[in-house]
């Protein structure tokens, strides 16, 4: 299976356009493609939770035994979850880590035992910022 995903960062409340490129040389019976957007957040040295944001399937499949597939899927990132983020707080008995990740974790629903195939993507997930500049700014400033 390939992936082509054009940029790790996005931004809440955008779109996240995607490539899957299935190949299946055997011919096996597929019978979906599921995407999950997981939530990674730790907190000091022991404490680390994995959240599932959400969880669907791209495309289901009527037995598709093909040899080939690939789409372009886009996913919408929902409002009301957090940037990522990492701060490092140093601390004289222990440090503490606290972080928030994401990742996508894409997998190919195959007909068998122990024959799906998965990815997992880490992304950046991001709020997006409107700056507007004074009129008077010049973005080709010197030194």
């Amino acid at each position: 299976m390939g992936f082509t995903l054009k940029n790790s960062l996005t931004f809440i409340g955008q779109h996240l356009p995607f490539q899957i490129d299935l190949h299946n040389p055997n011919h096996r019976t597929i019978h979906r493609i599921s995407l999950t957007l997981i939530q990674l957040r730790k907190l000091g040295p022991i404490k680390e939770e994995r959240t599932i944001i959400f969880k669907e399937n791209l495309i289901n499949f009527n037995k598709f035994q093909d040899e080939h597939y690939s789409q372009h899927f886009q996913i919408h990132i929902p409002y009301g979850i957090n940037s990522s983020c990492s701060y490092f707080i140093p601390n004289k008995t222990f440090q503490w880590l606290i972080f928030v990740q994401y990742e996508l974790y894409i997998k190919v629903h195959i007909r068998g035992i122990n024959k799906n195939t998965s990815l997992t993507i880490p992304i950046v997930i991001n709020h997006k910022t409107d700056v507007t500049l004074p009129s008077n700014y010049d973005s080709q400033s010197t030194v």
